[in-house]
């Protein structure tokens, strides 16, 4: 990874090995640039993540230090402005599960209109999506899967 990044993310509070890690798991680390990374943990911030939360989520998932300002965007309003999501039930659902910031928007959107045709009102999937967070990031056909009816 870039130097710049290197000593920005072991004076943040990652260990050497947290950052090999990274290195392993998103080679993506290797094309971006510092200003990519703070505004990733900027966007982090404004969901009322602790730096020691961050530094976790970012620990179980280093792509978020990548993802790309459209996912977010794209995502940020599935959560917000379509099942209104609060920012502490946003902070609860990233802490859940880190991947939810990563996951295909289009998938997410297909999970939803899948549970809307199940009678799932807003609310509804807003609340079953906190109480099952896995399922948030799960593919169309995973989630299918996963997802029973009574």
């Amino acid at each position: 990874m870039p130097e710049d990044i290197y000593i920005f993310l072991k004076n943040y509070g990652f260990t050497k090995e947290d950052l090999s890690s990274f290195e392993t798991e998103n080679e993506k680390i290797y094309f971006t640039n510092i200003d990519e990374i703070k505004k990733n943990i900027g966007f982090l911030l404004n969901k009322e993540l602790s730096k020691n939360e961050i530094i976790q989520v970012i620990r179980k998932n280093p792509f978020m230090l990548t993802v790309k300002n459209n996912r977010l965007e794209s995502i940020n309003k599935i959560y917000i402005t379509d099942l209104h999501f609060k920012i502490l039930e946003l902070k609860k659902l990233i802490l859940s599960n880190p991947d939810v910031y990563i996951s295909s928007p289009v998938e997410l959107n297909k999970n939803i209109e899948f549970l809307k045709e199940h009678n799932g009102s807003l609310e509804r999937i807003k609340a079953f999506f906190l109480k099952y967070p896995y399922l948030v990031s799960l593919s169309f056909e995973k989630f299918k899967d996963n997802v029973q009816f009574k």
